[in-house]
C-alpha cells in the first residue's frame, strides 16, 4: 500500500472510529492556505468542535506523534480558526490525534489522543 493510499485508509478507519464514539462528522481534508486538517467533527458528548490529525503507519520505529510538532500544531490551529470563522462556529475547539498502526487490513490498532495539544501551551511559541 502506497503512503497516499495508507493515509486514505487510515482516515476512513478514523472516521468510523469517531462516529462509533458519537462524534458528528462534518468535513474531511479541509484546506486553508498551505495547511490541511484531516477530519473535522463535533463531539456530541462535550459539544466541542474537534479538529483531528490522523497518523497512519505500517512501521512504528519512530513515534508518529513526533510529526505533530509545534510547526504542525500552528498550521492546524490556523486552519481550524479559518474553518470556524468561515462557518460562524462559536463552540469550544479541541485538537485530537489518532494514531493508526496497520499490520494488514485485518489487523490494526487505534490510539486516540484526546486534546493532544492546547492552544494555551502554544501561546509562547
Amino acid at each position: 500500500m502506497h503512503n497516499q493510499h495508507l493515509g486514505q485508509f487510515g482516515e476512513k478507519i478514523a472516521k468510523h472510529y469517531l462516529e462509533n464514539k458519537h462524534y458528528l462528522f462534518l468535513e474531511k481534508n479541509y484546506r486553508y492556505q498551505k495547511g490541511e486538517v484531516d477530519l473535522i467533527c463535533q463531539d456530541l458528548s462535550t459539544n466541542e468542535m474537534v479538529f483531528v490529525e490522523v497518523k497512519t503507519r505500517k512501521n512504528t520505529y519512530v513515534n508518529p506523534l513526533l510529526s505533530v510538532n509545534l510547526k504542525k500544531q500552528h498550521i492546524l490551529m490556523k486552519v481550524a480558526n479559518n474553518f470556524c470563522v468561515e462557518n460562524n462556529i462559536s463552540l469550544d475547539v479541541r485538537f485530537d490525534v489518532l494514531v493508526i498502526k496497520v499490520k494488514n487490513k485485518l489487523s490494526l490498532t487505534v490510539n486516540h489522543i484526546d486534546n493532544a495539544f492546547s492552544t494555551h501551551a502554544l501561546a509562547y511559541y
